[in-house]
This record gives structure tokens, sequence and C-alpha cells, in this order.
């Protein structure tokens, strides 16, 4: 409503009737001023109209706004339309990057041991790691 009310707001202007711009210096531009339009103030008179529907309306007779709010079905929610599994079948059929054709998630962590290092590869493929490569030789 708010919107509605105010999209078509004129440009402001001073007591002159000079149009009222204002200076940005957006990045995109690399700081380069640019003249944006100021508007005028946005109106709230749909407030008013709001409160008049609501109090003189509605207010005077709200049984009749009352039953035709409970004749409205209200659906049930999209999760409740489905057969939730059971908990201990999702966990079973977990799978994680360890455990790729292991049913449920197995991959236990070794506090002991070691990840492997990886190794730099023999022959670079880039032209700048190359030169890196050659002088770290």
């Amino acid at each position: 409503m708010h919107h509605n009310e105010n999209s078509s707001r004129e440009q402001a202007t001073t007591a002159l009737g000079q149009a009222v711009y204002r200076v940005s210096y957006p990045k995109a531009k690399k700081g380069e001023p640019t003249a944006k339009p100021v508007k005028t103030d946005p109106t709230y008179n749909y407030v008013a109209e709001l409160m008049r529907l609501v109090f003189e309306e509605v207010m005077e007779d709200p049984e009749s706004f009352a039953e035709d709010m409970r004749k409205i079905a209200i659906p049930e929610t999209l999760s409740a339309q489905y057969d939730r599994p059971l908990k201990e079948e999702v966990i079973a059929s977990h799978v994680t990057r360890f455990s790729q054709g292991v049913g449920g998630s197995q991959h236990i962590v070794q506090p002991d041991q070691e990840t492997p290092r990886t190794r730099r590869p023999k022959y670079p493929q880039h032209q700048l790691t190359k030169l890196r490569y050659a002088k770290c030789r």
C-alpha cells in the first residue's frame, strides 16, 4: 500500500522552484560524482483510510467479519502431507563423502592417526607454477 501510494512522487523543488539533486560517488564509477534527483516526502494517507475502515465498519459489527474468517479453510502444512520415516532409518541411510559406498556414516576419525600430506605434482600445469617450481629446485 505504501509503495502504491508513493510510487509516482514528483521531484522535490527549492523555494525558488529549482529541482533538487543530491550528489553521490558510486564505487561502480570509481568515485565519479553522479547527480540523483531527490523526491518529495512520502505520504501516509492510506493509514487514515485503513483506520476508518477498521473502526467504523469492522468494530461496529465484528461478528459478521469473524464468521467470514471462520469460513476460510486453513490447509494443513506441506510437511504434514507426507509420511515421516523413522529417525533410525534416516540415520542408517546417511552417506558422507567419506563413506560413499557404505550404508550409514561409519567413518570414524582416529585421533592418533595423522592425515596424509598432499604432495606437489611432479609436473606443474600452469606456466607461473612452472617458473616457481623451477626456482625451488
